[in-house]
């Protein structure tokens, strides 16, 4: 008999048995699969033990991760608007892409679904109201928007920041909603898990960026309070992994944060996290193969007293192991972004 000692960071596959008569010996094959996104360099060790007859022997494979140049970003088919700070979501194969600007101050509420199978896009049912500066989150079989902007201005007589849950149920394509949020607003984070919507951060209708975490649990359609973070922000990217929430970056008035905060929902309590390779707002996160935060299209928001803040596009990319604890890099977007989301579907991230 044999057995084979799966590694932490990703499977090892051979032969369900192998049985030999005395004095006879067979090939086997063991097949190691590393997990998405491992650093190069890294070394793997799997264990095969072999055993039988007062037979015992022990064989360590060791293999160095070469990974050599990543591919580049392929493109895909154009969404049917141009838009900016907009929410997307997955749920049933499909990617939705709800409201966002199609000018300064100017919402939208047009819905989009893309079909990756096909790479074609169709339109499903709009928004109850134009709205930008939200995000999305798929929990069951509902996707769920909470907050958003729909000001025309950007002096906050041109519209209102707001309070309303949206609900999206992408069978009967028909929107619902849920109690209110206990705050109005925009450009907050949001991730779902263990079957609840988080909200953090964001800025309210007074212009005052919030360091809040509220909490929504749809099976009793009601909203607590968890611990607020450390630094008020929003255009934060976040994402939940594993059990715990992360939060990097974002947009603090004059500050641009480049630290990261993780939530415990057990304890209800945030730790700090490995700073960011840059400074980083806004929005533009992923979370792939529950172990990955994903940022894209960040990049450093420059102020000065003179001109204010100057937002400036990125093409940078970034992704942040929560097993090894460290930030590594993405090949660069092939073009410079500002405000855009992105969704994971299987194995890829769309953006």
């Amino acid at each position: 008999s044999y057995s084979l000692a799966q590694p932490a960071w990703g499977t090892l596959e051979g032969l369900d048995s192998l049985d030999l008569a005395d004095e006879t010996g067979a090939g086997l094959v063991v097949t190691m699969t590393p997990e998405l996104c491992l650093p190069d360099a890294t070394k793997l060790f799997a264990t095969v033990a072999a055993s039988g007859n007062g037979y015992a022997d022990t064989t360590q494979i060791t293999k160095t991760l070469t990974i050599g140049t990543m591919s580049d970003w392929t493109a895909v088919s154009d969404t049917p608007e141009a838009t900016r700070f907009h929410a997307v979501a997955h749920h049933g194969g499909y990617l939705y892409q709800f409201g966002g600007e199609t000018a300064w101050w100017v919402p939208t509420q047009s819905v989009h679904r893309y079909d990756p199978a096909s790479d074609t896009w169709s339109m499903a049912a709009s928004l109850p109201t134009a709205r930008y500066g939200m995000d999305a989150v798929t929990i069951g079989d509902r996707i769920y928007v909470p907050g958003g902007s729909d000001d025309t201005s950007d002096t906050g007589d041109g519209g209102t920041f707001l309070d309303e849950l949206l609900i999206y149920d992408p069978a009967s394509d028909t929107w619902s909603t849920g109690a209110p949020m206990p705050k109005a607003l925009a450009y907050a984070s949001a991730v779902s898990s263990d079957g609840k919507l988080y909200v953090i951060g964001g800025e309210d209708s007074a212009g005052a960026y919030v360091n809040t975490l509220y909490i929504y649990d749809p099976n009793i359609d009601s909203w607590s309070t968890g611990a607020p973070m450390d630094q008020p922000r929003a255009y934060a990217s976040a994402a939940a992994v594993d059990g715990k929430i992360y939060v990097a970056g974002g947009f603090e008035g004059t500050l641009v944060h480049n630290t990261m905060e993780i939530y415990d929902p057990a304890t209800d309590s945030w730790s700090a996290g490995p700073d960011l390779p840059d400074r980083w707002a806004p929005f533009g996160d992923a979370t792939l193969d529950n172990r990955y935060l994903v940022l894209y299209n960040g990049g450093v928001i420059s102020y000065d007293s003179y001109s204010g803040t100057g937002y400036t596009c990125s093409q940078d990319a970034y992704y942040y192991d929560t097993r090894l604890g460290q930030w590594l890099a993405l090949p660069d977007l092939s073009r410079c972004l500002y405000g855009s989301q992105g969704v994971v579907s299987g194995d890829q991230l769309y953006i």
